[in-house]
């Protein structure tokens, strides 16, 4: 049998280790999860987030369950990449740390492709929006500073951010079960309140659109 070139067996190792963590991480999200008929199944990433009720335990459930499968991914995935390459292309010396590096790399890169291809998978809906949720929460925070002080002279717009920003801190802290900080929440959002109550301003988190903090 003729023997492949150095190039077709590390294109094969490759192709194989691909195929075969995709099938892992798909045949999991397939057969753990459990289709929901109520809001769940209508659950989408929009240009901008709104604020939906989440189901804890599930969201909390298939978190732990992506991060430890990430973790067994990257872990078992890195080594066997990297001792395929060293056995393919030994080092004299005995160094292997950058083949070592690139199993760490091409399995790091592999599971964020694979978690980006599945993001909308009914068994990562919770997950996503979270993390979406948190991107979003993440773009105020930037400029929370600016928007404190725009909105102590009655910027609508700026207390509209704060509002999202309060409302969304609180469902992801009360997800995480970060309930340390919802007392400093309650105290700035009482804050919040009595601006809008001064300056005659109604706030509802479901007018917020991220495009107004480009004014700020």
């Amino acid at each position: 049998m003729r023997r492949l070139s150095i190039a077709a067996q590390l294109t094969f190792c490759t192709k194989v280790y691909l195929w075969s963590f995709s099938e892992v991480l798909f045949y999991t999200i397939k057969h753990q999860q459990r289709f929901s008929q109520s809001l769940y199944i209508s659950l989408f990433i929009l240009d901008f987030m709104q604020l939906i009720n989440i189901d804890k335990a599930r969201y909390r459930k298939h978190l732990k369950m992506v991060f430890i499968g990430c973790a067994v991914s990257l872990a078992v995935g890195s080594l066997a990449l990297s001792q395929t390459l060293i056995a393919i292309f030994p080092d004299e010396s005995g160094s292997h740390f950058h083949w070592n590096l690139l199993g760490v790399v091409v399995s790091a890169i592999t599971i964020g492709w694979l978690l980006n291809k599945y993001r909308q998978h009914d068994f990562m809906r919770e997950v996503t929006y979270v993390w979406e949720l948190k991107q979003a929460l993440n773009k105020i925070t930037r400029k929370m500073q600016k928007l404190e002080a725009a909105a102590l002279n009655g910027d609508r717009n700026a207390m509209l951010a704060m509002q999202y920003s309060y409302a969304g801190s609180r469902l992801v802290w009360q997800l995480d079960d970060n309930t340390l900080t919802l007392d400093a929440l309650a105290i700035k959002q009482h804050e919040l309140d009595h601006l809008a109550e001064k300056f005659g301003v109604t706030l509802s988190v479901n007018d917020y659109d991220e495009k107004i903090l480009a004014a700020f």
